[in-house]
């Protein structure tokens, strides 16, 4: 389906009925990922709406010169959601860069928003200020990568090395999502315009933790404790506005928490759903 949403014309997917939850997903992504990872949990629960959605400048949405900084982008997803669900409460689930629109998400619309779910969520905009691990992988299937890296093709070699240089588990599983998954969004994204905004104005203009703001809702924070690319030590330093906020780190788990770690992932999806 598609809808104008402050001049840009928005894709998005709503299945099921009931309460609504918007879905984010991160920077240079689109919202097939999360529909992949979230719809095999959602089908064995009743009474909710998941709104999924491609951001501007992503996917199969729009883009246009004026977007320039996250502000624009929030700007437009506060005008999708009031015209896909007027005048109703929510709740947002946001992975990566989705995780950052989705905390100011909440602080824009404190009084709409139910609750949070964050995955490997962005907190420290800048990213020479957070603070990450090193890469390391802890989980190999060796006789599975030696396949992949004879059978690879020209066309396939950035890709994998993009893999190996970020996943945490390397296995058959994981590689099966990585390669069916994220190379078909990969190869469709304008990676040179996702990266002067990324270079430029990727921060809000606003601060996302001020002292005196709480967000007193129930909120899950799920951190890969090996996620070098958003880590999760920035995460915990933020806890004091979210009081109603479990942080859990995970083991094992990188910035593709939600496929590293599937069964925990949907364990903690569950926990945070019966918070509400």
């Amino acid at each position: 389906m598609r809808m104008i949403a402050n001049k840009i014309d928005i894709e998005y997917e709503i299945f099921g009925e009931g309460r609504p939850i918007v879905f984010v997903h991160g920077f240079g992504d689109e919202h097939i990922s999360m529909v992949d990872c979230m719809e095999p949990i959602f089908k064995e629960i009743e009474g909710y709406k998941r709104i999924y959605f491609d951001l501007p400048m992503m996917g199969a949405s729009e883009d246009a010169e004026w977007i320039k900084c996250s502000d624009d982008v929030l700007d437009i997803v506060i005008d999708f959601i009031g015209k896909v669900i007027p005048g109703e409460s929510f709740l947002v689930v946001g992975k990566s860069y989705g995780g950052y629109i989705s905390q100011g998400l909440a602080h824009h619309l404190p009084e709409q928003v139910d609750g949070l779910l964050l995955i490997c969520p962005v907190v420290v905009a800048t990213h020479n200020k957070r603070t990450l691990p090193e890469h390391v992988v802890l989980e190999k299937d060796e006789k599975m990568m030696a396949e992949a890296q004879k059978n690879c093709d020209e066309d396939f070699r950035t890709y994998l090395d993009n893999y190996v240089s970020t996943m945490v588990v390397q296995n058959q599983y994981t590689f099966t999502k990585y390669k069916e998954m994220m190379v078909p969004i990969m190869k469709r994204r304008d990676t040179d315009r996702l990266l002067v905004f990324r270079d430029s104005n990727y921060s809000f203009s606003f601060n996302l933790n001020e002292k005196d703001r709480r967000f007193e809702k129930p909120v899950q924070f799920l951190l890969g404790r090996q996620d070098a690319c958003v880590g999760y030590k920035d995460a915990l330093d933020v806890m004091d506005i979210y009081p109603r906020a479990t942080a859990l780190i995970l083991d094992i788990a990188g910035h593709a928490l939600e496929v590293e770690q599937p069964e925990l992932f949907k364990e903690m999806v569950h926990e945070w759903l019966k918070r509400l």
